[in-house]
């Protein structure tokens, strides 16, 4: 049972994180941002291009 619930504890931060994600998306309205999966755990990763850095 430790295992799914650590599961679960998992699966509701990440669903927490992709709305909040969707919320900031649409403010802004996407146009500045783009995601992309990252090349080690190919987890979703934001990219903001307003950033100079980026």
């Amino acid at each position: 049972m430790d295992a799914l619930q650590k599961r679960t504890e998992e699966q509701r931060t990440e669903g927490q994180r992709l709305r909040k994600l969707k919320i900031l998306l649409y403010k802004t309205g996407g146009f500045n941002k783009f995601i992309l999966p990252c090349s080690s755990c190919r987890k979703p990763m934001l990219f903001d291009v307003t950033i100079p850095k980026i």
